[in-house]
Order: structure tokens, then C-alpha cells, then sequence
């Protein structure tokens, strides 16, 4: 989706309200509704093995997409609109209190950008969150590995609020 431009006001121009109600409405329109916007959820646990190598979250559920970056097959967004981005992942594991936990968040499927882990906790689901911004150019992937010791395999948790992915245009 390209960021709209709008035509300038000429020297000794009469100003109209059309003209101004195009300057202002499509601008604050464009400015607000329809930025570049990708959230995928997870609406399944997915069991992920205990170890050291991060499993790529799964997800399966477009909850909004205005720029056309769903790629649920390959549990991806990928970047349709250069920019800047923000972008957010989260992912909630069932209650375990062995090991760790941990999330990662990869442009490119390269090194993680944003990562958070902790201890598991006995008496509560581990629930992470990270977020970074990164300059995209179109065509870039955003995807989420995630990373648990308890030992055993151990599924995530889609009680409250589910495992997600999301990615938000901030700016040219």
C-alpha cells in the first residue's frame, strides 16, 4: 500500500474548502486508518521440544491485515510497504515450573532482533513479550521463534490472551 502524496497549493491559489478538506481528511485519513497493519494470532497450543533451538511460533490466524502480509504457511508477516516498523510478538506457555522460557524475534530469519527468556515459574503460565522497530524494505519476513528447558516437550497456552505476532507501520 503506498503512502498517498498530495498535491501542493500554487502561489495566488484560491483556497477552497474542497481543497483544504482534501489536505486534511486524506491526510489525517491516511495518517490513522490506513497504516500498513499485520497481527497474527495462535489459536492452538503448539508443542514446542525442550532445548536450546528455537522452534518458529505457530500461527494460524489472520486477526487484521490491511497490506496484504499474512503468509500464515510459512507462520510469517512479510513487509508489503517500506519503512519504518514496529514490531511485536508474544507468546504464553502453559504452567511448568521447570527451566526456562524464552522468545525471539528475527527479521530475515536471520539473528534475533528482540529477545526476552525467564525462569518458569511454578504456580503461573510464563508469558513473554518483546518488541523492537527496524527500517524494512519490502519484501522483508518477521517471524518469532520460541525457546523452552523445562525438559520434556511443553505446549504454549491460548487461555487469555494467545500467542501473537504483529507488525505496524510508524513512519516513512
Amino acid at each position: 500500500m503506498p503512502i498517498p502524496s498530495l498535491p501542493g497549493f500554487t502561489a495566488g491559489e484560491k483556497v477552497t474548502a474542497a481543497k483544504l478538506n482534501e489536505h486534511t481528511k486524506g491526510a489525517f485519513e491516511s495518517a490513522v486508518y490506513f497504516k500498513p497493519f499485520c497481527l497474527l494470532h495462535q489459536t492452538a497450543g503448539q508443542s514446542v521440544p525442550t532445548g536450546t533451538t528455537a522452534a518458529t511460533m505457530s500461527l494460524n490466524a489472520i486477526v487484521e491485515d490491511s497490506d496484504n502480509m499474512a503468509d500464515l504457511a510459512n507462520n510469517r508477516i512479510v513487509i508489503r510497504t517500506a519503512g519504518l516498523y514496529r514490531f511485536t510478538g508474544q507468546v504464553p506457555f502453559v504452567t511448568n515450573g521447570t527451566g526456562h522460557r524464552a522468545l525471539r524475534l528475527y527479521i530475515g530469519g536471520g539473528t534475533s532482533k528482540a529477545e526476552v527468556t525467564m525462569n518458569a515459574v511454578t504456580a503461573a503460565e510464563s508469558r513473554l513479550n518483546a518488541s523492537f522497530y527496524w527500517r524494512c524494505s519490502v519484501g522483508l519476513s518477521f517471524t518469532a521463534g520460541i525457546v523452552q528447558t523445562s525438559g520434556s516437550a511443553l505446549s504454549t497456552s491460548t487461555s487469555g490472551s494467545p500467542g501473537f505476532i504483529c507488525a505496524e507501520w510508524v513512519s516513512m
